[in-house]
């Protein structure tokens, strides 16, 4: 035991100078793809995250693990990441087993590496009154509609904006820069989207004819479960954890293979937690089809 403590300790200290080392030792329980790895990086320390590019509140990394495959060797390299002052998980290029979501196989685990980003405090608490404050003046007085003209949506409003402040402006060009390839050609209306208490979204692949292969959304306001399944293997599917501030998104094979739905609170639960949605506004961008 004292052994394995200074070993532990000794791995710590050296990737927290900046060194890249892999871990082999089995004894760390790093096997890839076993659920012992995930479990133990949990309890060994629940408030470690990777961490996101444009994360705002993040102090210097130590050390997270991700899985690797070559010349079907198993090890696990281990990178930077940072922990979050309010200990909830954020990410670095994206998920890599993060606290915010459930994959219900290892198939879903390499297709939601490969296609799905999730980067939890995307915007500071500013820039959400800031946003706010803008898409409030427009739903002020507006009732919330139970129909969609798709059917795919409960209880809500929506707007569809060209402009905005300066800014908000920025924050819808850095959403842009985050989620979109270089050279995609992005659709100039951001979608608003607020969801009531009691609304939400059914499951729907948004149509190839208004959407290119990527769409990203900041989450705000409360806490939501965001179901994606396989549209024809419906074994693989995810549940991710949206947090106030977050910004989310899929691309390619999660955008347009699976369906992504926002759970009612009848059924939001993660993990086997209920999870309550309070009203929810998204700010959504898509690129063009």
């Amino acid at each position: 035991m004292y052994f394995k403590s200074q070993l532990i300790m000794s791995i710590y200290k050296s990737l927290y100078r900046g060194q890249k080392h892999l871990l082999t030792r089995p004894s760390l329980g790093l096997a890839l793809g076993s659920e012992s790895c995930i479990a133990r990086q949990r309890k060994y320390d629940s408030r470690l995250f990777t961490r996101g590019a444009c994360c705002s509140k993040s102090i210097p990394s130590l050390y997270a693990c991700e899985r690797r495959r070559a010349l079907n060797k198993t090890y696990i390299q281990a990178r930077h990441f940072g922990i979050s002052l309010n200990n909830r998980s954020s990410t670095q290029d994206g998920i890599k087993f993060t606290d915010c979501i459930e994959l219900s196989c290892n198939k879903a685990r390499e297709i939601f590496e490969q296609d799905f980003k999730l980067y939890n405090e995307f915007i500071s608490e500013s820039e959400t009154e800031s946003l706010l404050k803008e898409v409030r003046k427009y739903f002020k007085g507006l009732r919330y509609e139970s129909d969609h003209w798709d059917d795919a949506i409960h209880g809500y409003r929506e707007t569809e904006k060209s402009k905005w402040t300066e800014e908000n402006s920025k924050i819808i060009q850095r959403l842009r820069d985050m989620a979109f390839e270089v050279g995609s050609h992005h659709n100039t209306l951001v979608h608003v989207l607020d969801l009531a208490e009691d609304g939400y979204i059914k499951p729907h692949i948004d149509s190839v004819k208004f959407c290119g292969n990527t769409i990203a959304g900041i989450s705000l306001m409360s806490p939501s479960v965001m179901k994606l399944v396989h549209e024809k293997q419906n074994h693989i599917w995810a549940n991710v954890l949206l947090q106030p501030r977050s910004l989310y998104v899929l691309r390619d094979c999660v955008r347009y293979e699976f369906t992504h739905e926002i759970l009612p609170n009848e059924t939001s639960s993660f993990r086997g937690e209920k999870v309550h949605k309070n009203r929810r506004i998204s700010v959504i961008c898509r690129n063009e089809s």
